[in-house]
Order: C-alpha cells, then structure tokens, then sequence
C-alpha cells in the first residue's frame, strides 16, 4: 500500500470538522473555544523553507512544535528531514533509520488528546510512506512503530513542560521552534 496517497491534510481536515462541528443550539465549537484551527501544508511547507535557510534541517537538528495540533508542521519537517537525508547519502533509508530520524528529531506537545493521537498517526503514516514494502514483510518483519506517546508527542500544556523535555539525542534543546499558536 502506498501511503502516500493519505495525504496528513486528509487526517487534518476530519479532525478540524469533528473539533468545529457545533451540536444544535451550541453558539460556539469546541474548536472555537480552544482556539484550534487546520494550518494548511503549504504555509506549514513556507515557514519549514524559511527556518531552513537559518538552519538547514538535517539529523540532529531538533524540531519542536508548542501547539502541535494534528501535526502538520510537525509531519512537514520529517518529510523534509527524511528526503534531505536519503539525498545527502544517495540511498533510500532502512525503516529502523527512519524511525530513529523521527524519534530523536521531531517533538511536539499540544493539550488536545485527539490532536496528539491524530498528529501521532500522521507522524506514523509519514514514516511508513517512506518504507520499502519488503523492508516490512521481509527480515525486518518484526520492526514495529515507534511508541510516540509520552515520549515525542505528549498530552501536555505548553507552559506545564519539564524545563528538560524534549531533548534530542547528544541532549540538548530543539534548534527549531515551529509552529502555530492557538487563537484564543
């Protein structure tokens, strides 16, 4: 199955409709309340571009996301970390390589469950888009999906946050702080 063809905007835009679908005689969604809205990819895609011309994207260089909502810059930045890495070293990536890219790199915390569990699978899904169908069904048969929860998209409030999370692999802070705040 190509996993390309579940673009993370189709996840998103199911997500916003349940987060802004209002009961009858509500005046507000939930949504609304939180101040939640959809970022669309591409100015996700604009503001990835812009960071990385200070500082390009590569292994090492964390991304965080403060109000990771359903994780489209979060997605966005693994994607261009996975394709500049298969570029740099001229070979596609072993999915054990691609899980460790995401785990030790891309970070995120929101205070909506659903939002962390969609952007979650989204993150999941983008790794799988980039795995060689025998990669999954041959030798590494056993691989499984990196546990995300807790540990690279948590449930959390930003300004509640351990002072010592996220923190990549040689323990440092995220270089990049990405993304969009919510509008209340």
């Amino acid at each position: 199955y190509k996993f390309s063809h579940l673009p993370i905007e189709t996840l998103s835009v199911v997500y916003e409709q349940f987060l802004h679908h209002k009961e009858e005689g509500d005046e507000t969604s939930e949504g609304e309340e939180s101040g939640a809205y959809y970022t669309p990819v591409c100015l996700a895609d604009f503001m990835i571009e812009e960071m990385d011309r200070k500082l390009p994207l590569r292994d090492g260089v964390a991304v965080f996301d403060p109000a990771c909502g359903s994780g489209a810059f979060l997605v966005q930045a693994y994607r261009r970390l996975v394709e500049r890495t298969m570029h740099d070293e001229k070979r596609t990536l072993k999915l054990t390589e691609l899980r460790n890219l995401l785990t030790e790199n891309i970070f995120g915390v929101d205070r909506d469950p659903d939002a962390c569990r969609v952007a979650r699978m989204s993150l999941s899904i983008a790794l799988l888009d980039y795995a060689d169908p025998p990669d999954v069904s041959g030798s590494t048969a056993n691989f499984q999906l990196p546990a995300l929860s807790e540990k690279n998209v948590l449930k959390k409030d930003f300004f509640e946050l351990d002072p010592a999370w996220p923190r990549t692999k040689d323990k440092q802070p995220p270089q990049w702080i990405i993304g969009n705040p919510p509008w209340v």
